[in-house]
């Protein structure tokens, strides 16, 4: 009578642990390409001539105007980009919203709101990504810590 209980469980078990290592893997190799943001300033690292800025410090529960700029020699200009926030150690939900072009320029801004966390500090992950293209999306990465 225990043995098949016994074997569920054990069944369940190692799938609970391939599933674990298997985000552990993804989600390490996605943040080691990760681009820094700082909290304190708004600006992220510029990779390639592509620059992310927030209008202001990053906080959470606010409304902040996203920036983000190609390059001068970019010669394809898409209407709008992706933007998508993710927590790193916590499921948080996904935020997203659409960075749109302004004007005829290589700019294109968009408004975000970082949800609340009710621990010390959270990582987040904000991936800019091209919508319809086989292309892989930039990560840029910070750190909230609770005042």
């Amino acid at each position: 009578m225990h043995t098949p209980l016994i074997k569920l469980f054990s069944i369940a078990f190692i799938l609970a642990g391939v599933v674990a290592f298997s985000w552990y893997s993804v989600d390490n190799a996605a943040s080691s390409d990760a681009i820094h943001c700082d909290v304190n300033t708004g600006m992220c690292d510029e990779i390639a001539g592509i620059k992310l800025t927030f209008e202001s410090s990053i906080v959470a529960n606010k409304p902040m105007l996203v920036r983000f700029r190609l390059p001068e020699s970019a010669q394809q200009q898409v209407p709008y980009f992706n933007a998508t926030l993710t927590g790193q150690e916590m499921y948080m939900g996904i935020t997203q919203t659409q960075l749109t072009r302004v004007a005829q320029t290589n700019l294109y801004q968009g408004e975000l709101r970082i949800p609340v966390c009710t621990t010390s500090a959270m990582s987040w992950q904000l991936a800019i990504s091209v919508p319809d293209a086989d292309v892989e999306p930039l990560h840029y990465q910070f750190t909230l810590m609770q005042p």
